[in-house]
């Protein structure tokens, strides 16, 4: 990837909107695990951009299955100095319930795979009425989102799920998103992929090339420490 077009790299805030309490006893799953949900904040020179959106509200399926403790976004960005109205777009990594469920209270520009947006279609995927149905502009495979912000395509943990890459002068940050789930498990010698068994080999596909964006600092969303890689 070339062309570093910002001068230096804004603040990326790691936004805490939400906790799954609960998690169903299938295949993978550790059951009564707890796991953190967080969306970023890219305080651009054009104005905020926003990635991923937390859980929605009111949905009786996922208060059973998965207890969540709901952050409402407007708050959560408040607390970073960024109303509904500033943010200049909106980057959804993918559907899962986890990731979307706010999406409709941000009227900006909604980035998705189009993969994913198809994908999201099959029952069980996610919760319909969380999808945003604004301004929403498909994406096929990457996509200048603003100067120096590009969303990527790393399919694996779902056919469409996408990444973000922040370049400047002076650095370079990425926002793996679910790719892979924890930063240890990404910067272990054989990095542990977030997926079903028929994905791990895009998966993995995709893990090297957010890898080899390296150095750069990378961001997860369900874990908030911040991996450094030179």
């Amino acid at each position: 990837m070339t062309g570093r077009d910002l001068a230096s790299l804004p603040r990326i805030d790691i936004v805490s909107v939400g906790r799954v309490t609960r998690v169903p006893d299938w295949p993978g799953d550790g059951f009564g695990e707890t796991f953190d949900v967080c969306s970023f904040v890219i305080h651009h020179p054009g104005g905020p951009i926003v990635v991923d959106a937390g859980i929605g509200s009111g949905n009786a399926l996922i208060d059973e299955l998965y207890a969540p403790q709901t952050v409402d976004i407007g708050d959560a960005l408040a607390a970073c100095g960024v109303t509904l109205e500033d943010i200049q777009a909106l980057v959804l990594t993918h559907l899962h319930f986890d990731h979307c469920g706010q999406a409709c209270r941000i009227s900006a520009p909604t980035f998705v795979q189009r993969a994913e947006l198809k994908a999201a279609r099959a029952p069980n995927y996610t919760v319909p009425e969380w999808i945003p149905d604004g301004d929403v502009r498909p994406v096929d495979g990457d996509q200048v989102i603003a100067t120096g912000v590009k969303a990527i395509a790393t399919p694996g943990h779902t056919p469409g799920h996408q990444s973000v890459v922040v370049e400047a002068e002076n650095g370079r940050a990425v926002i793996v998103g679910q790719a892979c789930y924890r930063a240890q498990d990404f910067a272990a010698p054989e990095p542990v992929p977030d997926c079903d068994e028929d994905g791990v080999d895009l998966a993995q596909s995709s893990i090297e090339r957010l890898r080899a964006l390296a150095p750069a600092k990378f961001y997860f969303s369900h874990d908030d420490q911040i991996l450094l890689i030179e």
